[in-house]
């Protein structure tokens, strides 16, 4: 078995940001209000989603799941895969 490479693992984040419509439209925007603040300086409102995105997960992360155990390294892991600012730049694509 091939391990999941950063591309896939980021696909991942996003087809599941897809699915949720509630995820979907409070990370649409999310985007809007990033672009906003940032005078639609679309670079900077990216570069600002993604460690918003990044944050918000580890926070979640955090949260659901007790430290020190399989799940938990797993989860920082992957997380630590993901390519945040393509998972930004999907948010600005959909809306």
């Amino acid at each position: 078995m091939m391990p999941l490479t950063k591309d896939q693992i980021t696909e991942c984040v996003i087809q599941r940001l897809d699915q949720d419509l509630v995820s979907k439209n409070h990370w649409a925007e999310v985007a809007q209000e990033m672009l906003i603040k940032n005078c639609h300086q679309t670079d900077l409102a990216i570069t600002e989603l993604a460690i918003a995105l990044e944050s918000f997960h580890h926070q979640y992360k955090s949260a659901v799941v007790k430290s020190n155990n399989l799940l938990d390294d797993l989860l920082i892991k992957c997380l630590s895969m993901v390519d945040w600012k393509k998972v930004s730049k999907s948010r600005y694509s959909l809306s």
